[in-house]
């Protein structure tokens, strides 16, 4: 009898167990979705750099011989001048953000008091942040040309880097 008398408890445990009700209520999730920026570098004949960011990203592209080509041409005898011109690109994509377009701004890591360095006509050689343009848009490749002139006698330190700054406007 003993037996008996434990399965039918524990049986009766079980059904109160399941017969009771769930509770109801209202589950609120609220989400933010970070923006965010890429950004593809492309020279010619150079490494193609890839960066990343929120709403800004900060890249930085070293240049051989005043060009992003590690193919510079020579100075030949005689010259008393330079002016090496490398063209390149910057491609920015976006995502979650509300700006339709980019900032982009640029500098000279080292400044060169002796050369002029130029991207597209903003001059970079004291090394200070310079707008290179205002207004450029997402999703297609934004051409641009880096212009390095001075003195043929003058050639040293042409290596350098220069660093790129996209910010969505």
């Amino acid at each position: 009898m003993r037996a008996i008398l434990i399965v039918f408890l524990a049986t009766c445990s079980a059904a109160v167990v399941l017969g009771q009700r769930s509770a109801t209520g209202t589950l609120r999730v609220s989400a933010q979705i970070d923006g965010s920026l890429s950004v593809v570098f492309t020279a010619s004949s150079g490494p193609t750099v890839y960066a990343t960011g929120r709403n800004s990203t900060t890249f930085t592209v070293p240049t051989v011989g005043g060009s992003f080509s590690m193919n510079s041409a020579p100075i030949a005898a005689g010259d008393t001048t330079f002016l090496i011109s490398s063209p390149f690109e910057i491609e920015v994509t976006r995502a979650n953000l509300l700006s339709g377009s980019y900032t982009l701004r640029s500098w000279l890591n080292s400044p060169d008091p002796v050369h002029s360095w130029l991207i597209d006509s903003a001059e970079i050689s004291k090394g200070g942040n310079q707008v290179i343009s205002s207004h450029e848009f997402y999703g297609v490749p934004n051409q641009h040309t880096l212009t390095v002139s001075g003195a043929a006698s003058a050639l040293q330190n042409l290596t350098n880097a220069i660093t790129f700054q996209v910010v969505a406007n």
